[in-house]
């Protein structure tokens, strides 16, 4: 479920009306309904205030929608009096023609969320005042308990991914001290907050000069500079891993392009797949190359199809993928993402056909010819630059059938809402056939209520369908085309029965998102800014590293082509550390960041997913990729759950949220019981990777020391190194580059991160979003301290500074030596995020 707009705060309106008061109420209580007025966007309808609509002749808040959607509450926040224990919410409803999409919640709703003082939803959802249907004025009232350590309350009232009219009037919340006297509401929050960025650091990239020395060049480092395809093609071992066709194991530590990067002017390209290839990236995922929103994919549609390429794209395409594999950068290459179909293409009811025909393609015959023809001419076109098509190219890793879609849109079941009504009928058709066929009764009850009910008929003939149409489409590819890459099905799996028909394929891939902007994908949408340490513990659908383990099968290779902690969460520089070493203990075959686009530095940081212009993020890539390439935090012992039974329940239910640092996950569908309880820990037994449940987490590893989270100015030491900042929350570690234990090791990266902000960036209330982008130039928090180890008699050590393209920035600063052989390095040295030590022994 999309997380609902709870800390949005909607400019009042000057009423202030009193109107159907509980008793103790104050007398001169407004009426919240009015003051929650504001023009929403048009997928939500409008709300407005209308006169003498409401009850007796009052004023009455009208809130139309004519299309469901998860954003459709209006929202507003209040502090609470310190006294408060209880809250009592009172308000009349009128509905007309409400209508929810299934779920009990997807309804006309009033109902409050307590806020601590961080802004941070405390003591869960509660109940809520849900009507639908038709009906005149009546009133509704409920009492909330006020959890202890809240301060504000958000009123939340509107429709809820529902459609029709909901009309409110004499809304009122009243706090009550603990012998039920009324008290008043506090004024909200300050509605913007601004960061004191007094002493941060301004970020100059300066220009990359390759007279100075490169240091940060991790294919070098891991001595694998040949070409892409060299070990031969990828296949999967026996036990579930990756490895190329001469036995060597892999792994993948991706990324993505999107649009227009994959067709790049040849220089351009050259720019961004040397920097790609330099910060450890091994993969890159060739995405949304059929994209209809675009103003430029892959297709020429100036004859109204979407069935031949533009020819200098295509061309530019080649060549990217030439210059890419020949770096060493493996590929995945996507089929079906979001082509937009046409009347032209012969596809019925094209203009009412969502991007990439989610759903309908995976049934519809017109529809899977046209993939296959797609796939034919992309996969089974020679390419100029490499003598090779992508279907026999060792360089292509993967080849994804279709992105994100799934006949069991459960969770999202607007999605079928959302589909032209013929097909709708056209799958309820094949139902039905499919039932004569099993000698079942008919059934007349919708297909689409059928779903929302769970039923586990619907689901074995919709498993059904989707195995027949990724068996089609597996076989067409490898058999007709010679396709030798990994055959992935979908990334986007709803339940069990989904999870099943996907692991059919030679490879199971997930995507995950942390902190995903809420109601859209732009920077300035509302967000949660909630730290990605804190859901080590879980529960699942909070916990994304959960999720991900819960979708392991056993003996199948996993591979999780879009993850982001999304931008602009202030400490999304932790994903890369925390993804690399859950990735490590849990045996996941590779990754693909979402994405990293720009191919040179940019003045400014800008888009919610992209990381290449995200300085406090880049500086950590290198460490991550070493860290999981090299396979320095040691895998788990592996334990295997059952898949689960049901078909519309979540994959790998019974497997405990204290799986990640005791064992690494597998799921079958051949276990039927779950192991014996395994007890929760936060460290792993050989203690190489500890979180306190809290605050901090750490990487100890013979060529790894890493500590990220809140140091709280005090020593934390991780392996032979003491770590020392102020800095609130920050991650500083350090990293062996020759492939030597610490002892024995000459040459060591040390990097440092902390936030990162725009000049003149403005937060919403509680930080939980920005207002105000801001503008060039970027600012970074400067992590200050120390760095201190012993050496060995006679030892001794130099920093050199490194710049923001991994090469030298300066001379070598020998290191103060203290009586105890004790070696101490002020980090605030540290000035472009990384530093390289050199040790002579």
């Amino acid at each position: 479920m999309t997380p609902l707009l709870a800390r949005t705060v909607l400019a009042a309106l000057a009423f202030a009306l009193a109107s159907f008061a509980l008793a103790q109420q104050p007398s001169d209580a407004p009426d919240l309904a009015l003051e929650l007025d504001a023009l929403t966007k048009p997928a939500q309808g409008v709300s407005r205030v209308v006169p003498g609509e409401g009850p007796g002749g009052r004023p009455a808040l009208r809130v139309r929608a004519v299309k469901p959607d998860w954003n459709g509450l209006l929202t507003r926040t209040f502090s609470l009096p310190e006294s408060s224990r209880s809250l009592d919410l009172a308000v009349e409803m009128k509905l007309t023609n409400v209508v929810g999409s299934g779920q009990s919640f997807t309804k006309a709703r009033a109902f409050p969320v307590f806020l601590n003082a961080s802004g941070k939803m405390v003591g869960g959802w509660p109940p809520s005042l849900d009507e639908d249907g038709t009906f005149d004025w009546k009133p509704f009232s409920r009492s909330y308990p006020i959890p202890g350590d809240a301060r504000f309350v958000t009123l939340n009232l509107g429709l809820y991914n529902a459609i029709g009219l909901a009309q409110y009037s004499g809304l009122t919340l009243t706090p009550r001290n603990a012998r039920g006297d009324a008290l008043r509401l506090g004024p909200p929050p300050p509605a913007e907050e601004r960061t004191d960025t007094t002493g941060w650091r301004t970020f100059q990239p300066g220009t990359d000069d390759p007279s100075r020395e490169l240091v940060v060049d991790i294919p070098a480092l891991l001595g694998r500079t040949g070409p892409a395809g060299a070990h031969g093609f990828i296949r999967a071992t026996p036990e579930g891993d990756l490895a190329f066709a001469d036995g060597t194991p892999v792994r993948f530590w991706g990324t993505n392009y999107g649009v227009a990067e994959n067709w790049r002017p040849a220089a351009e390209s050259a720019i961004a797949i040397e920097r790609l290839r330099r910060l450890g990236f091994n993969l890159v995922r060739l995405h949304h190359l059929d994209a209809g929103w675009a103003k430029e994919c892959l297709f020429d549609t100036t004859n109204g199809t979407t069935q031949q390429f533009e020819p200098g794209r295509l061309d530019r395409f080649q060549k990217t993928v030439a210059q890419l594999h020949q770096a060493g950068l493996y590929t995945y290459v996507d089929l079906l993402v979001t082509r937009k179909f046409t009347a032209a293409d012969g596809v019925r009811d094209a203009g009412t056909l969502a991007y990439g025909a989610k759903i309908a393609a995976h049934f519809n015959r017109r529809l899977i010819d046209l993939q296959k023809q797609y796939a034919r001419d992309l996969l089974g076109t020679v390419n100029p630059y490499t003598g090779l098509t992508l279907a026999k190219d060792p360089g292509v890793a993967f080849v994804g059938i279709i992105n994100e879609s799934s006949l069991f849109l459960t969770g999202s079941v607007g999605s079928y809402e959302e589909l032209p009504p013929s097909y709708v009928e056209e799958l309820a058709g094949l139902y039905t056939a499919w039932l004569k066929k099993q000698n079942l009764p008919p059934d007349s009850r919708p297909l689409t209520s059928l779903i929302k009910s769970r039923d586990e008929t619907v689901a074995q003939f919709l498993s059904e369908v989707q195995d027949a149409y990724y068996t089609e489409m597996r076989d067409f590819l490898r058999n007709d085309l010679g396709v030798k890459a990994q055959i992935i099905g979908s990334n986007f799996q709803e339940n069990v029965a989904d999870a099943r028909s996907n692991a059919r394929l030679d490879t199971y891939d997930v995507h995950i998102y942390w902190d995903h902007p809420q109601g859209g994908w732009g920077p300035t949408n509302p967000i949660n800014n909630n730290r990605l340490l804190d859901t080590l513990d879980g529960p699942e659908q909070h916990a994304p590293f959960y999720k991900i383990a819960r979708q392991q099968f056993r003996g199948l290779p996993l591979f999780v082509s879009e993850w982001q902690s999304c931008w602009p969460n202030e400490t999304r520089f932790e994903a890369p550390l925390l993804m690399a070493t859950i990735a490590s203990l849990q045996r996941w075959d590779g990754m693909a960041l979402f994405t990293f686009a720009n191919s040179e530095w940019s003045p400014a940081m800008s888009g919610v997913f992209e990381d290449g212009n995200k300085p406090n993020t880049v500086a950590i890539l290198p460490t991550a990729a070493l860290l999981y390439l090299r396979g320095d935090v040691a895998a788990l012992p592996a334990v295997t759950y059952p898949l689960g039974d049901e078909s519309f329940a979540s994959p790998g239910a019974s497997v405990p949220a204290s799986a990640l640092f005791s064992h690494a996950v597998q799921v079958s569908p051949d276990v039927t019981a779950a192991p014996a309880p395994i007890p929760a820990v936060n460290r792993t037994a050989d203690n190489s990777v500890n979180w306190d449940g809290a605050h901090r987490f750490s990487v100890a590893t013979p060529r790894a020391s890493i500590m990220l989270g809140d140091f709280q100015g005090k020593p934390v030491t991780v392996g032979p190194f003491t770590f020392t900042t102020p800095v609130a929350y920050a991650q500083v570690g350090v990293i062996s580059l020759d492939g030597e234990p610490f002892n024995t090791a000459r040459r060591l990266l040390v990097h440092t991160t902390a936030r990162a902000e725009n000049t003149g960036m403005i937060y919403r209330s509680f930080r939980a979003g920005v207002s105000d982008l801001g503008a060039a130039p970027i600012l970074l928090e400067p992590v200050t301290g120390t760095l201190s180890w012993q050496l060995a008699p006679g030892e001794s050590a130099t920093l050199t500074p490194l710049d923001w393209h991994g090469r030298k920035a300066g001379p070598a600063v020998p290191l103060t030596h203290v009586a105890d052989s004790h070696v101490t390095l002020p980090l605030d040295l540290i000035t472009a995020g990384q530093a390289l030590i050199e040790i002579t022994r």
